[in-house]
């Protein structure tokens, strides 16, 4: 056991155990257990109900690990025993491969709480570390900090000297700054000079009292770097390249911007500094029409409608991603499509009738204008701004007196799903109305009137974050094509068939998981069990809560060929149940026009 200063007897850490689980090829043995003592940095709950969290040995951290979704992990989840600093024993874990880079991700399905955050509070400091940068002095504290600070320790900083963003000028050589770093990207590769060599850059933004700038850091300064700076944390910036700032990569309120070179110096600020706030320059949405393609620009709209989590595959390189679409609508009466992919995607609350602003959203044009998150990116849901209370203002009394009306949508399928936001009959779905290759997305009031056999409902599925495919079982294990990965553990994923009827005919689309979900009103995690244990009363649950039930359909559908056999094939990416008060409003705007 190891004590560290003012903390109870914290269970020491297994030094370096990381790398050696990583590099493991088998189940873990008795004494793999015993040294595999780790910390959580932090955790995330993502879209399959798995935990990502970022595990510490007290040398190296891994950021690719993933706490399986089970009754006994999910218990301690919502009990705290997972939260940030807790220690724990990992007991039960293997090694997974994903993606066309074969990334390593740690599973863990099986683990012990030995210490919970609460008790510690802090980034357990094990064994000697890098000599740290001199400014500041080190508080008593075990974090470490040593991480974060600049490599080049004979750089000395007079803080008297600090001054603001805003006086920042390419004739200025000897600025310093003290500032908070607000967003960060990815690390991205480009193509060198040469068209064959990978170059790695990432770039950040900050931001003091005066005004905010962006930080890019190339190859050498991208690796020494990119663990060094987090966002929401302060730091000292000494000594860059100052140029104008390219319009098309940042629409900061800076006119330049800096790249970090070899003379850099980066070092955390320890001294207590206000957030500083987040400056917008909203475009209004009509405006985005005369905005070319590419272009960064802040908005603020109210969400109308938000889509489900969709998961498309790219043509040229067969990687999946996952993308949800929201159409947010202002006081122009425009309505827009904002795309958010993989994390955003997962981590988005927002409902309808909030209040959301975007800041540094790029301006694409597919099926008209439309928007996406660059990669510093930052949404805010209700933010606490003078425009955003106005919007929101607004917004209440246009739906308290009946509505919006007159909406301009600037992209097809603004709705949420993609396509024309129209409504069909079952009858005018077929291979004369559907184009050849392309998806038609409509809406569609219809009633179940039947499913495909209970036996097809559910399949198994690799247990690999992100990927959806069927598993084949061999010997108690289950093999992924896709990803190329024997694994002991698979999920069941719900594939539903329904047979929709409305008036003029009927029609069968297929509703995956989150759909299958939302109409039967159970987890997917309930019903396989009960799929499992009683296949009588799972038909029974799905003849209640499907059968002859009204729904409100989002539909995509698209001519698919099967065996020199052309047909139409239907998705179902929404429904909602049918709102028999919406429905007659509907149905009298729709008398009155009839009759006008």
């Amino acid at each position: 056991m190891t004590s560290y200063p003012s903390l109870p007897m914290v269970p020491a850490l297994s030094v370096g155990c990381l790398k050696r689980i990583i590099k493991s090829t088998g189940p873990p043995t008795a004494a793999d257990v015993r040294q595999s003592v780790v910390q959580i940095l932090g955790t995330k709950r993502v879209a399959n109900g798995s935990i990502r969290c970022i595990l510490w040995d007290g040398v190296d951290s891994y950021k690719m690990s993933i706490i399986k979704q089970s009754p006994e992990n999910d218990a301690k989840m919502a009990s705290n025993q997972f939260q940030t600093y807790s220690v724990v024993r990992l007991i039960n874990y293997w090694v997974s491969t994903i993606g066309a880079n074969d990334a390593e991700v740690l599973v863990i399905s099986q683990l012990e709480t030995l210490m919970t955050g609460s008790q510690i509070n802090c980034k357990l400091d094990v064994g000697p570390q890098p000599t740290a940068a001199p400014l500041p002095p080190p508080a008593n504290t075990c974090d470490n900090q040593n991480n974060m600070n600049n490599a080049n320790n004979e750089a000395s900083i007079d803080t008297s000297k600090v001054c603001p963003i805003l006086a920042i000028t390419p004739f200025f050589n000897a600025w310093l700054i003290r500032a908070r770093v607000v967003s960060k990207t990815a690390v991205r590769t480009y193509k060198g000079r040469d068209g064959k060599a990978d170059g790695r850059l990432f770039s950040f933004d900050v931001a003091d009292d005066s005004a905010d700038i962006r930080f890019t850091a190339f190859n050498k300064e991208c690796d020494k770097y990119f663990d060094i700076i987090e966002k929401d944390m302060n730091y000292y910036f000494q000594r860059g390249s100052v140029k104008s700032a390219n319009r098309k990569y940042s629409n900061l309120k800076s006119d330049y911007e800096i790249t970090l070179n070899a003379d850099s110096v980066v070092v955390l600020c320890n001294e207590a500094m206000a957030a500083p706030p987040v400056r917008f320059r909203f475009t209004a949405i009509a405006q985005l029409e005369g905005q070319a393609v590419g272009d960064l620009v802040d908005v603020i709209g109210v969400v109308r409608n938000v889509g489900t989590i969709q998961t498309i595959v790219a043509k040229k390189t067969s990687i999946e991603y996952r993308k949800r679409d929201v159409s947010i609508v202002d006081k122009t009466l425009a309505e827009v499509r904002l795309t958010l992919w993989s994390e955003e995607a997962d981590g988005f609350c927002g409902v309808a009738g909030q209040v959301m602003a975007i800041k540094n959203a790029i301006v694409g044009e597919f099926n008209g204008k439309t928007l996406k998150c660059a990669a510093n990116a930052t949404t805010d849901l209700d933010p606490d701004l003078p425009e955003a209370h106005i919007l929101k203002g607004w917004y209440d009394r246009e739906m308290a007196g009946g509505g919006l009306k007159d909406i301009r949508a600037l992209s097809k399928g603004s709705d949420g799903n993609g396509g024309a936001n129209e409504t069909k009959y079952l009858c005018q779905i077929n291979e004369e109305s559907v184009p050849e290759g392309q998806t038609v997305y409509y809406n569609c009031k219809a009633t179940v009137v039947a499913t495909n056999r209970s036996e097809r409902h559910m399949y198994k599925s690799c247990a690999n974050t992100g990927c959806s495919k069927k598993v084949r079982e061999e010997n108690n294990f289950y093999y992924c094509e896709k990803c190329k990965h024997n694994s002991p553990q698979f999920e069941w994923r719900l594939m539903i068939s329904l047979s929709l009827n409305d008036p003029t005919g009927d029609h069968w689309v297929t509703a995956f998981q989150e759909v299958a979900e939302k109409i039967t009103g159970k987890p997917v995690a309930e019903l396989s069990a009960l799929y499992e244990s009683s296949p009588d009363e799972y038909q029974s649950l799905i003849t209640s809560t499907l059968y002859f039930k009204t729904f409100v359909f989002r539909i995509g559908s698209r001519i698919d060929v099967y065996n020199d056999e052309r047909r139409v094939k239907s998705t179902c990416f929404a429904a909602t149940p049918l709102d028999p008060i919406q429905r007659s409003k509907e149905l009298i705007e729709f008398i009155k026009s009839s009759i006008n």
